[in-house]
């Protein structure tokens, strides 16, 4: 029942703030013609950008995560193998 509320509240208020940011802007570029279209698109677009901007920088810091601690492990188990290597010889 909690979770009804909640998405009804919800969608209340994202067609509030459809029909409140409705109106056209203009969107000039560096080159070409201004654009005109609606300022809630314009904004589910900037929002849509940031949501996939921030995914792949989290993809790429946990893909240099992985890489960098397979790489420790790599050099622990070499360190740990000389160790045993030098102890091995001391006998």
């Amino acid at each position: 029942m909690k979770r009804l509320v909640f998405i009804m509240l919800l969608t209340v208020i994202v067609t509030l703030f459809a029909v409140a940011n409705s109106h056209h802007v203009e969107l000039s570029f560096i080159f070409g013609a201004p654009v005109r279209m609606r300022m809630v698109f314009l904004l589910a677009g900037v929002f849509t950008a940031g949501v996939i901007s921030t995914i792949s920088f989290q993809e790429w810091r946990r893909a240099h995560r992985r890489r960098r601690d397979a790489l420790l492990v790599k050099t622990a188990q070499e360190n740990a193998a000389m160790k045993k290597d030098l102890l091995d010889g001391v006998d």
